[in-house]
């Protein structure tokens, strides 16, 4: 993984990343896991032309980072988990982001935002039980 460089600290003294690597980080828990997922690569600049092609294909505002297939252990029926990743100095996720996890809670999916790979790393394995056996 790139060496990266914090970008300041948070008023308790974390080091506030980018969120590209914030996602790194928790991509590679994923995998060490196990854990069947994906990432949505919604965001990222893009020219008028593909982002039209790209809607015109599907692609939809507002999808979480995060989606993992496996049910959580530890979250009674549900399908699976969705998580909306920011950077420690990140803002709240946009309107459609929420409407996109208020969408999925209802599809019984667990569903959850945080800012930071440590929080996100948390909610999975404490909240939701991954990491705590293999599938």
């Amino acid at each position: 993984m790139k060496n990266y460089h914090a970008r300041g600290v948070t008023k308790d003294g974390k080091p506030i990343f980018s969120e590209d690597h914030e996602h790194q980080l928790v991509a590679a828990w994923l995998n060490a896991h196990g854990i069947f997922w994906i990432h949505a690569p919604n965001g990222g600049s893009r020219n008028v032309i593909e982002a039209k092609k790209l809607k015109r294909m599907g692609v939809k505002a507002g999808v979480c980072d995060f989606i993992i297939f496996d049910p959580p252990p530890l979250v009674r029926d549900t399908v699976g988990a969705v998580f909306e990743l920011k950077a420690l100095d990140g803002r709240s996720p946009t309107a459609e982001q929420m409407q996109f996890m208020h969408a999925m809670a209802e599809r019984n999916w667990a569903v959850c935002w945080d800012k930071g790979s440590e929080a996100a790393i948390k909610w999975l394995s404490e909240y939701c039980g991954y990491g705590r056996r293999r599938r």
